[in-house]
């Protein structure tokens, strides 16, 4: 997808229940994972980047990657993980 001049919407829906997260992308746009990927890898970066001094925005990067090794290495983690499309009824 060629980001240039347009409006994409990707809405995050997240739920812990039982000591569990929930998490749902939601989008009416047609996004691809990759898409999707973009998107919040840029928000995350925006987030970063709005620490007030470059310690800080150390210490929230730090955050992140032990976050995402955490999760990727944990083999219940996104077990139950899938990508659906709702073709017929867009949210």
């Amino acid at each position: 997808m060629h980001m240039n001049d347009i409006e994409l919407n990707l809405n995050i829906n997240f739920v812990v229940k039982d000591g569990r997260a929930n998490i749902k992308l939601l989008t009416k746009d047609d996004l691809t994972r990759i898409d999707m990927l973009s998107i919040l890898s840029g928000g995350l970066a925006l987030v970063i980047r709005s620490g007030e001094t470059p310690e800080k925005q150390g210490e929230m990067m730090s955050k992140v990657v032990e976050y995402l090794e955490s999760e990727l290495i944990n083999v219940d983690s996104f077990s139950d993980a899938y990508f659906y499309k709702k073709i017929d009824n867009p949210i």
